[in-house]
């Protein structure tokens, strides 16, 4: 149980957001504390086998916040373990779109053993083995025909630490059905745990803004090549975007030396996870939309890049919303008009810069 709790917090920052639509859209901070108490009970529920109880809680959490993975499967094995069947396999299916990996615990133990012969069970199995061996997730816009060669816009998004690159598809289709753009989203470089991180091998739990540059770098140029030689689709338009530390992993891979740095047509970055010291050089062409929390850690940090980047001239839009270390919501309505608005006719603009 530590183990789940101990992701419900990496996540939890993440998760306000809730899967777009599903969550209220006149949610506050505080449900997230909220949701986090109907957690707690529900892991005090399920280590005294209390599984209807168990599920009343997970019900109550998934309601605000549900795009975090263990919950749902917390809930399947609580439906699993009453006999109810198809919420069990429901549960378990929306863990596995979500980016749950664990099928060791799901295939063994009691949990589980009164689904195990059924069909859809075996079939979810075998999507979850899928999905575990993807590099790349891409959220294609409705109605497009994958066979074609085709150019589009790119939005190249980087996880925050300790996400799934499943977790954010839900957030990502309407942006991009709207915009008729493909959202490509990357795996971070090392694995913890289910969830995965984008950290150096001498970062420690406090420092994510110490990414492993080289290999985030390898990470994204394949993931572009990916797109191009497996999918089809040409790229465009380039805008890099990130949370947390996907946001230092976006802002990373932008800055720097022309050689060394990606060909990004503008740059989105959302509750970036940085000290204040930190430093980087931007090319002035290139359009900054930059988001942070008025009640998180990084905000202050925030300002002081805010700060670096006018006094170096950059086209920057910044933002600040009302909650903590959060996606800004509700997030469709605030993407697709920033992206067709300023991001993605400027990076038309900013081709003949690079």
């Amino acid at each position: 149980m530590k183990v789940i709790v101990a992701l419900l917090v990496i996540l939890v920052g993440t998760c306000g957001i809730a899967g777009g639509t599903s969550i209220p859209q006149d949610a506050i901070p505080d449900e997230v504390a909220i949701a986090n108490k109907h957690y707690q009970a529900a892991l005090q529920h399920i280590e005294r086998e209390q599984w209807q109880s168990a599920c009343a809680e997970l019900e109550q959490f998934i309601k605000i916040i549900p795009i975090e993975f263990s919950s749902h499967h917390l809930l399947a094995r609580c439906a699993a373990r009453l006999g109810k069947t198809d919420l069990a396999l429901t549960e378990l299916d929306a863990a596995v779109e979500l980016g749950y990996e664990d099928l060791a615990s799901v295939q063994a133990g009691d949990d589980f053993a009164t689904l195990r012969n059924l069909e859809t069970f075996q079939q979810i199995i075998e999507k979850a083995k899928r999905y575990r061996e993807q590099e790349f997730v891409l959220v294609r816009p409705k109605g497009n025909n994958d066979a074609d060669p085709e150019k589009r816009q790119i939005v190249l998004y980087f996880h925050g630490r300790g996400e799934s690159p499943r977790a954010t598809i839900s957030l990502w289709r309407p942006i991009a059905d709207e915009l008729g753009l493909c959202v490509l989203i990357p795996k971070g470089t090392r694995p913890f745990g289910q969830v995965y991180i984008w950290d150096a091998e001498d970062a420690r739990g406090n420092e994510p803004w110490k990414i492993d540059r080289t290999a985030a770098m390898d990470k994204a140029t394949a993931a572009l090549d990916w797109l191009r030689d497996e999918q089809h689709v040409e790229c465009e338009a380039l805008v890099l975007a990130g949370f947390s530390q996907g946001a230092v992993v976006a802002l990373e891979l932008a800055s720097g030396e022309r050689q060394h740095r990606l060909p990004a047509d503008s740059l989105l970055l959302m509750s970036a996870a940085l000290p204040g010291e930190y430093e980087c050089e931007l090319p002035a062409t290139t359009p900054v939309a930059q988001f942070v929390g008025e009640q998180e850690l990084w905000r202050d940090s925030n300002r002081s890049l805010r700060d670096k980047l006018e006094r170096q001239q950059v086209k920057l839009r910044y933002h600040e919303h009302a909650c903590g270390h959060d996606l800004p919501r509700p997030f469709a309505e605030t993407m697709v008009p920033l992206l067709r608005d300023f991001l993605l006719p400027a990076a038309d603009d900013a081709k003949a810069n690079h």
